[in-house]
């Protein structure tokens, strides 16, 4: 488990094809990890409409004081700062998460996970019979 995205509500879901990452208060899933969040960039980016470079470095220096004793946080902090600050793989990374056919991607695994997660038969234990009366 990936200590950064439970503190974020987010959760690392494992396939038998691959992975997928979980958001239960948002009730949705995507197939990349939300790189934003981990850095916690959820606030108004500059105006250009993008974070900058600066902002993303200060952000990635502050979560790897926080969580870089966890392996797999510090994985996806680097991955979240290296994706996050290269002007092609950010555009590529955004265009997986947001453009149309990302939305339509997530809202099948979403859909497959909601699935998997609330239709899991519930145990019923059998009904007791009463034990029959003596002296009946």
């Amino acid at each position: 488990m990936v200590r950064i995205l439970e503190t974020i509500g987010w959760q690392e879901v494992k396939t038998e094809v691959g992975k997928y990452y979980w958001c239960e208060k948002e009730e949705r899933c995507q197939s990349k990890p939300p790189l934003y969040e981990v850095l916690g960039l959820l606030s108004a980016p500059s105006s250009d409409g993008a974070h900058t470079r600066h902002q993303i470095f200060k952000a990635y220096q502050e979560k790897l004081a926080e969580f870089g004793e966890d392996t797999g946080s510090k994985d996806l902090l680097l991955e979240a700062y290296t994706t996050l600050t290269d002007v092609e793989a950010r555009a590529v990374y955004d265009c997986s998460t947001t453009s149309e056919a990302a939305r339509n991607a997530a809202a099948g695994l979403t859909a497959r996970h909601l699935s998997t997660i609330k239709c899991e038969p519930i145990y019923v234990p059998p009904e007791e019979t009463p034990a029959p009366e003596e002296g009946g």
